[in-house]
């Protein structure tokens, strides 16, 4: 067996008098790839901000290549060689490439000034490793995500770290991308660093995962080798019941056309679009990560001007040159980015259920009705099973899943015709995609249209009627979600 390179030994940690971590253990060996699991709340977060210096803990210790050290802030943790790798990745964007990897630890020379030509040298051996070494003076925002994922674990690699902690590295990656990502775990394991692999994606741990340890409402639950469990095993770890359904799928009756798109173009995104959505019908969108999927939803949602073509809501024409006018023709998008677009993080929980509907919340030209807010606030909480302290409480501090509920109840008290969800289950434990499935397929009973978008072929086979896969900006297929295959799928969106 490998030897121990990091160790947690009974860590708790509590805010507000509230437990969210009781007495921990956890062994990381070298060379290894050790998932941590467990359901939005679970705790993960907060054990990777302690190893990372970003939280105290309140009891407990850690020990670190055989002595127990103290982070109190996160370059401590940096400089000890345990670097974290966040699921929205933490860079300078309007830097290049080689100015990330030496941001903070820049190279001088003898009178002070930057030697960017050894930099440059240093830049092109890290990343040569990884085929990016043509990339060293590109500027972080015209790389692709996938690529912007690999200069943050090239950067990681060049601070000599020992481990590892990814945070959902392929929450925004396309299948083929996350392959790639896998390969460059395998070789990171070659070189001797152990990786602590925090995922959502359960069908992903076969691929790289030596062991696994689960986490529930914050205690430990189990810590086995991959090998010796099974998937559902650790589902029920996880969630602490039986799984039966993943995929929970509904069938209605499809009623009268909702939303009737017609040659719509939004050049150099998309081009000649055209698809229905009917009553009670879930649309699905397929197709590889910058195919135009979210750029068409986007032009729905009023966010990207159409240049040609006409969108019919219930058979009329509906005006959507901007997102009121789009919201206020029944049409409510649901962003995959929910720190950017879906929330206003500094908010309160409840300000931010009351921000797309004042209109339900004045009374007069300048009274807001709070206790309304209030009221239905908890009544989303109920609906949606969402865990939370206060509804005054800022919206930050809750769970990445229960985010998604609340962006997702907000809009359900507008009581929308068409919900376009994009990605509306990326970075939520496997208990709340199915709460999440649970209120899509509601919407589907009530006769609402659905357009889904989403990088899990399982996840849009599972909940779909039609699937429509895009590639390079137009549609390459329709498919019958019940009578097609992830391989197919794929055949298409390669094109």
């Amino acid at each position: 067996m490998s030897e121990i390179i990091l160790s947690v030994n009974k860590i708790s940690k509590s805010f507000f008098g509230i437990p969210v971590l009781k007495n921990i253990d956890l062994d990381i060996y070298k060379g290894e790839v050790h998932a941590i699991l467990g359901e939005n709340g679970a705790g993960k977060s907060t054990l990777i901000k302690i190893l990372s210096g970003v939280y105290s803990l309140d009891s407990g210790t850690i020990t670190y290549l055989g002595k127990d050290v103290l982070f109190n802030k996160p370059i401590d943790a940096i400089n000890n060689g345990i670097i974290t790798i966040h699921q929205e990745l933490n860079m300078c964007t309007h830097l290049t490439v080689l100015e990330n990897l030496f941001l903070g630890r820049e190279i001088k020379d003898k009178f002070g000034k930057l030697d960017t030509p050894k930099m440059a040298k240093e830049a092109y051996t890290c990343l040569k490793q990884f085929g990016l070494e043509n990339e060293v003076h590109t500027q972080i925002k015209k790389l692709p995500i996938s690529k912007q994922q690999v200069v943050e674990i090239a950067r990681a690699i060049s601070w000599s770290s020992q481990v590892i902690i990814m945070d959902e590295p392929n929450s925004s990656l396309s299948e083929k991308e996350s392959l790639e990502l896998f390969k460059i775990v395998k070789d990171l394991k070659k070189m001797g660093i152990a990786i602590i692999y925090i995922t959502h994606r359960l069908e992903e741990l076969e691929k790289i995962v030596d062991r696994v340890t689960v986490l529930r409402d914050g205690s430990f639950i189990m810590s086995k080798m991959f090998n010796d469990t099974t998937i559902d095993d650790i589902v029920k770890a996880m969630a602490g019941r039986s799984i039966s359904e993943k995929y929970p799928y509904i069938k209605c009756d499809i009623g009268d056309t909702l939303l009737d798109v017609n040659d719509i173009t939004c050049e150099p995104f998309f081009r000649n679009i055209n698809f229905t959505i009917k009553e009670g019908e879930i649309l699905g969108f397929a197709g590889l990560v910058g195919a135009g999927r979210t750029k068409i939803a986007k032009s729905l949602a009023g966010i990207y001007p159409m240049q040609k073509g006409e969108v019919l809501i219930k058979g009329k024409k509906a005006n959507l040159s901007n997102i009121k006018k789009s919201i206020d023709s029944g049409i409510a998008y649901i962003s995959e980015d929910r720190k950017q677009e879906g929330l206003a993080v500094k908010m309160t929980i409840s300000e931010n259920v009351a921000l797309p509907n004042m209109n339900l919340y004045t009374s007069g030209a300048k009274t807001i009705l709070y206790k309304n807010i209030v009221t239905d606030t908890m009544s989303l909480v109920d609906k949606l099973k969402i865990k939370m302290r206060s509804a005054f409480d800022s919206i930050q501090f809750l769970s990445g899943g229960n985010q998604q509920k609340f962006m997702i109840g907000k809009w359900m008290l507008k009581k929308p015709n068409i919900f376009i969800f994009d990605e509306p289950t990326r970075g939520v434990d496997v208990n709340a995609k199915i709460n999440i499935y649970n209120t899509i397929n509601e919407f589907k009973q009530n006769k609402v249209g659905l357009l889904i978008i989403s990088s899990e072929l399982p996840e849009l086979l599972g909940i779909c009627d039609r699937i429509l896969v895009i590639a390079n900006g137009n549609i390459m297929a329709e498919l019958d979600a019940k009578n097609t295959s992830q391989e197919e799928i794929l055949k298409y969106a390669a094109h």
